[in-house]
């Protein structure tokens, strides 16, 4: 657990108490604003509308442009834990992203906010010395319905790569033309996950996830990914593993963890308490630094689950 007053001024700002990007995310996350020339874009969101990426180049320029670096800070704001609301989760992110081996399922991970957010956190945490800098090997698929958010992931990651290599955290990464209503698509998904790693010795397997309720926030939607989600949780349900699901507090959000919370109580019934859950629905507001504006945005809020085998 880390000090309020101890957290990088690159991930918080102490005066307003608000989390933000690091520079160098920041600087990548501009600088493809520009190259997508969605800069304008990005600088008159007004906030009202609430884009939910999609298929199309439109629809994942659109969401990168106004959702990315709320997406991103919902998981710097968890990492960092300033109000002390998420300890539990702290603690396990810690733990598991010490060192070793750790393989990411990132499902519908768009341009990918919530894992460049995540390992940029850990770098500036390992050079603040406040995490220990141990080898840490990071063996990522990032499955989206978007070839053009996959494009953008695939590209910030290309650029972040030194950085990360800087503070000892080698990415290996692959990504995944994926739809969650198909199925079949979820079982070459699996497939394909676990062939990337066949011949490592894997710490653990994390699948993380974040904003999938704005699909999937409504009955009509979760009936058609279900099958899947049930066919990820038991494919990873024999091994060492963990889901962290990262929503905005909203009442699609609420639905999406309920119909959620049904699948894993199937599972802990079907493997005799094969997984429990580590902590239970947890919800936050927080204010957060909006770079191209270049101001606080106070209405941040976060909505998580963490569920994780038992191995004991």
């Amino acid at each position: 657990m880390i000090n309020s007053n101890d957290l990088p001024e690159e991930l918080w700002l102490h005066n307003e108490q608000a989390v933000k990007l690091c520079t160098e995310l920041e600087t990548k996350y501009i600088e493809h604003l520009h190259e997508y020339n969605a800069y304008k874009l990005a600088k008159t969101f007004d906030g009202k509308n609430h884009p939910i990426g999609g298929s199309s180049t439109t629809e994942a320029i659109e969401h990168f442009a106004y959702r990315f670096v709320n997406s991103s800070t919902r998981v710097i704001h968890i990492t960092l834990d300033p109000d002390k609301k998420f300890s539990n989760i702290q603690t396990d992110i810690f733990s598991t992203f010490s060192k070793g081996n750790i393989s990411i399922l990132d499902l519908a991970c768009g341009t990918g906010g919530h894992i460049l957010s995540l390992l940029t956190t850990l770098v500036e945490l390992r050079l603040k010395r406040l995490l220990p800098t141990l080898p840490l090997n990071i063996h990522i698929v990032a499955a989206d319905i978007s070839p053009a958010a996959l494009q953008i992931y695939q590209s910030l990651l290309n650029n972040l790569d030194q950085y990360l290599l800087n503070a000892g955290i080698r990415v290996i990464y692959h990504t995944y033309e994926w739809d969650a209503c198909i199925p079949t698509q979820t079982s070459q998904l699996m497939d394909y996950f676990f062939s990337t790693t066949r011949h490592i010795s894997i710490n653990e397997y994390y699948v993380m996830t974040s904003a999938f309720s704005g699909f999937a926030g409504n009955e009509v939607n979760f009936s058609q990914i279900e099958r899947s989600l049930q066919h990820i949780t038991e494919r990873l349900g024999l091994k060492y593993s963990t889901f962290l699901w990262i929503e905005p507090n909203s009442i699609k959000a609420n639905f999406f963890f309920r119909s959620l919370g049904k699948i894993f109580e199937d599972i802990q019934d079907f493997f005799v308490q094969l997984f429990i859950e580590n902590n239970a629905t947890s919800s936050n507001t927080y204010c957060w630094w909006e770079p191209i504006k270049e101001e606080v945005i106070k209405k941040g809020n976060v909505t998580v689950k963490l569920y994780k085998r038992n191995n004991e």
